[in-house]
């Protein structure tokens, strides 16, 4: 792949900070991105839960990151960790009130309520792009 121009690398750059204004409240004691993403996955399959090796999936990492995440949210209480009655061997892991009420301060939601103000058709631009984006950036190598 040839290396990005002036143009694309700025449009980078500017994506790269949509992203950095998104999460500026991040502080130590404040959730990271990966914990925020483990969260809206958590919420989405609930109330069923999920296990590490599906975050895992889910996130794009490996099953030592996903599990970090997921068990840093169960010490901040903001999920519940359970056996699976199945197979003793895997943990199943559900939102707890404390999680859900920290959803509504999730960061992603002030980024949706700015996307909110473009047009129907600069919205479905914007999806269709970073869809492809994140098409390519799966398979693509560095």
């Amino acid at each position: 792949m040839p290396d990005a121009n002036r143009t694309q690398l700025a449009t980078a750059v500017l994506l790269e900070q949509v992203l950095r204004k998104t999460y500026v409240r991040l502080g130590p004691q404040e959730l990271q991105p990966a914990q925020w993403s483990a969260l809206r996955y958590f919420k989405r399959i609930y109330p069923t839960g999920g296990t590490v090796s599906e975050l895992s999936k889910f996130l794009g990492v490996t099953a030592g990151p996903a599990s970090r995440a997921a068990h840093t949210l169960v010490k901040r209480g903001l999920l519940e960790a359970r056996k699976n009655p199945d197979d003793k061997r895997s943990t199943f892991f559900c939102l707890t009130a404390n999680g859900r009420a920290k959803l509504a301060q999730d960061p992603m939601l002030a980024l949706a309520k700015n996307i909110s103000t473009l047009t129907p058709t600069e919205q479905e631009n914007l999806a269709e792009t970073l869809l492809k984006l994140t098409g390519s950036l799966k398979t693509d190598t560095p």
